[in-house]
């Protein structure tokens, strides 16, 4: 079977590669619980350089990554850890109402990042 060692065309210079198993693996070494949510990794070239890494679903059961999530090994703890949140917050709190919640939401998901990180460090992060 052809397995993937390297990102492909637009992508080839993004650092991490962007497969559900690279994903996981980052997600496991991170502490980052991913049961029960789907992860899709979008593909859209126009998105490289936009700062946008990933994005929750309002139902809680969807993540997605954009291209920028895979930066970096950091970059996609990150991406991972603050979805992650997203996906706690909507599953217990409800989709946010207003700009406030929304915001209070982000400020909470941005405030655990380092948490990710600092867990993936002392795991041995690669």
């Amino acid at each position: 079977m052809f397995r993937r060692t390297a990102n492909q065309g637009a992508f080839s210079e993004l650092p991490v590669l962007m497969d559900l198993k690279t994903v996981r693996s980052y997600a496991n070494e991170a502490g980052v619980g991913l049961d029960g949510v789907k992860v899709r990794i979008i593909r859209d070239e126009s998105m490289i350089g936009k700062d946008l890494h990933g994005y929750t679903h309002p139902n809680g059961k969807f993540i997605d990554l954009y291209p920028d999530a895979f930066s970096s090994p950091e970059n996609l703890v990150r991406t991972l850890g603050h979805e992650r949140m997203h996906v706690y917050q909507v599953r217990t709190f409800g989709v946010p109402q207003n700009a406030v919640e929304l915001r209070l939401n982000e400020n909470a998901a941005y405030g655990l990042e380092d948490s990710f990180v600092k867990y993936w460090q002392s795991k041995g992060g690669r």
